[in-house]
């Protein structure tokens, strides 16, 4: 083995093996690495998943509570409801009874007396029966003697409602019913009126209103110690319980029964209570906070639920620490480091493997490669060797032909500069061939004139009334009309002198004198010219040739409208400065050009025109000499009434 071949060999073992090397680095780095932020990404939305969790129980528990509270509340309302229904209907059947059986033996005053003395036994702790009649006396009331045989009808309660009258317009209405009253309780030492609920009903016979009712701060006291037992009695887990506080801030279970919370603060200096109300009186809903530092509390961030119970201005809430589920996550994050490091430990004895089993692999590979490589050098001599002889070959036959296309490309660019030439030529005379026809309908009514001068001034003689004044006011008018003649091929030859350079000249007059040689045509053929402009702006360029191309358009414009038959016929000019550039537009209300065929408008001998009337050579020659000539720009573009023709030339400086 040579010196070159053993040097190819080991820098081909070396270079392919750190190749090996570093792209089984750098794949399993990127294995290991993903693994890890994948189970990092996994831990994150373990968390997450972990707190919605958290939050779900916390709500459930907190809404079953809730419900259950209410359903509670319900049934005791139900039921005392229907405990006051059952006292007053029973006191009526008494009523009834010793009124059916004393009625026949017994005077009105004995019956009543007997009823009273009968209901005033039906007392109830502080409640008992009351009878009042229609009219307002109060005829039994056990336990507030003071107000028998007193007229209550203009009795108001705490509220400003007439609790008397009240009573009487639901008998008189419905016979009996349900109604809220704030009485005087019985052995209340400050006589305040407390909200009662009371069923009446009618008795009939007498015109009496029957009623019962009990105190509703006596029934809510006993629900509401009911529900708190219950409350206290539930327990979650070792850190989460069940609270209630009331929306005046009392909290009314442990951390801190009996106390006034409202005004407490957090760390951070957030009124906790505060905040817990207004979320409940919305509806409900999570806080977050610092726990304040309450016997067994732990002071740590919290986040609690709550939701209300309405009916006693209460919020019953539960909560959770949320250091618990950071250190969750954080031994989560622990374990999965752990992991990674067994992962990397692997992954590094793998590819020490593979890089070992690699390296044997390319050095039997490296001997094999080479016996091929010196095969294909042999070959490649002898490749080169006909190579260059089949490059030479060829190289004179690219000669060779280089020459005949140069001699091709001038014959070309000599045929191709005649064509323009010819092109150029046509649309010149197609252009002088539109100015004759226009010279014509200038010429016409100049002629007719001087016809009439001659024949006047055969008549005058003919009369004796041709003197000097007659025959010299006569010449006048005709010299002038001869020059006005004059002017027009004047006008002619400007547009059709190829002498002229680029010179400055002013856009607004070349449009004018366009107009003054084509306003016989159009004024013959009743077409309106509309013209507006921004004054004079000069551009730089052949005037005659700049003409040539606002008359192609205008040409164009009349004999589309002609064709058509337009009832109205009119072409727009407007002259305006934008961006450097002096605009013309040149715009007929014909309806447009087709669009099949707008794109090649401009296309050299492509006419819309009929019966061989166009030659095609007019708006190619146009936008040759705008383009090619004065460096602007020519468009065509349909409007809603019809074609507009857009002329930009630079602004000369």
């Amino acid at each position: 083995m040579g010196k070159e071949q053993w040097r190819f060999k080991r820098f081909y073992f070396i270079t392919s093996f750190a190749v090996l090397f570093f792209i089984t680095v750098g794949m399993g780095s990127y294995f290991v690495i993903g693994k890890y932020n994948e189970f990092k990404q996994y831990a994150l939305k373990d968390k997450l998943t972990n707190i919605e969790n958290k939050k779900l129980i916390l709500k459930n528990s907190v809404d079953s509570f809730v419900q259950q509270a209410n359903s509670i509340v319900s049934k005791v309302e139900s039921d005392f409801e229907s405990r006051l229904l059952s006292r007053v209907n029973t006191a009526h059947r008494i009523a009834q009874k010793i009124y059916g059986e004393m009625k026949p033996r017994s005077s009105d005053r004995e019956i009543k007396s007997a009823i009273k003395a009968a209901l005033s036994s039906m007392i109830f702790d502080s409640n008992y029966i009351f009878i009042f009649a229609t009219d307002g006396l109060n005829i039994s009331s056990p336990l507030l003697k003071h107000l028998e045989g007193r007229n209550t009808l203009d009795m108001r309660d705490s509220e400003g409602n007439y609790t008397v009258r009240d009573a009487i317009k639901i008998v008189n209405e419905k016979k009996e019913g349900f109604m809220d009253v704030f009485w005087e309780k019985p052995g209340s030492e400050s006589r305040e009126l407390k909200k009662k609920k009371v069923y009446v009903k009618l008795f009939e016979p007498f015109n009496w209103v029957i009623g019962y009712g009990e105190y509703k701060d006596d029934f809510d006291a006993e629900t509401q110690a009911n529900v708190i037992e219950q409350l206290e009695s539930i327990s979650l887990d070792s850190h989460s319980y069940l609270f209630a506080t009331t929306y005046d801030g009392v909290s009314l279970t442990k951390p801190a029964k009996g106390k006034n919370m409202y005004d407490v603060r957090d760390v951070n200096g957030k009124y906790i209570v505060r905040d817990l109300i207004d979320t409940a009186k919305n509806g409900g809903g999570f806080v977050l906070y610092v726990m304040p530092p309450f016997k067994g509390a732990r002071p740590e961030n919290k986040l609690s639920y709550v939701a209300p119970i309405n009916k006693w201005d209460w919020y019953i809430g539960t909560g959770m620490y949320l250091t618990d589920i950071e250190a969750a996550y954080e031994a989560r994050l622990a374990a999965i480091a752990e992991f990674a490091k067994r992962e990397i430990i692997l992954v590094i004895v793998a590819l020490v493997v593979l890089l070992l089993f690699g390296g044997f692999i390319f050095h039997l590979f490296s001997n094999k490669l080479q016996k091929l490589i010196d095969s294909y050098n042999d070959e490649l001599k002898e490749l080169n060797l006909s190579l260059e002889e089949k490059v030479i070959e060829k190289t004179s036959e690219l000669n060779e032909l280089n020459l005949s296309l140069e001699q091709r490309v001038e014959e070309e660019v000599v045929k191709n500069r005649e064509k323009d030439r010819i092109m150029f030529q046509q649309g010149r005379l197609a252009a002088m061939g539109e100015m004759i026809g226009n010279i014509a309908h200038q010429w016409r009514q100049p002629l007719s004139s001087i016809s009439m001068f001659i024949q006047d001034i055969q008549e005058a003689y003919e009369c004796g009334e041709l003197d000097d004044e007659y025959i010299s006011g006569t010449v006048g008018r005709c010299t002038q009309t001869i020059g006005h003649m004059s002017d027009t091929i004047d006008n002619f030859r400007y547009f059709f002198n190829t002498d002229k350079g680029q010179v400055k000249f002013c856009v607004e007059d070349e449009v004018k004198k366009c107009l003054n040689l084509l306003d016989a045509g159009l004024e013959n053929n009743s077409i309106e010219i509309t013209i507006s402009n921004d004054g004079c702006v000069d551009t730089f360029g052949v005037p005659g040739e700049y003409a040539q191309a606002i008359v192609n358009v205008i040409n164009n414009a009349k004999d589309v409208l002609l064709a058509r038959k337009i009832e109205k016929p009119k072409i727009m000019i407007r002259s305006f400065v934008e961006d450097d550039f002096v605009n013309v537009i040149i715009c007929d209300n014909a309806g447009g050009i087709d669009e099949g065929v707008i794109e090649r408008i401009f296309e050299p001998y492509f006419t819309t025109k009929t019966d061989g009337k166009g030659t095609g050579i007019g708006l190619y020659f146009s936008k040759m000499i705008i383009e090619g000539n004065m460096l602007g720009k020519m468009s065509v573009t349909n409007l809603d009434e019809g074609a507009c023709f857009v002329i930009s030339v630079p602004v000369a400086e």
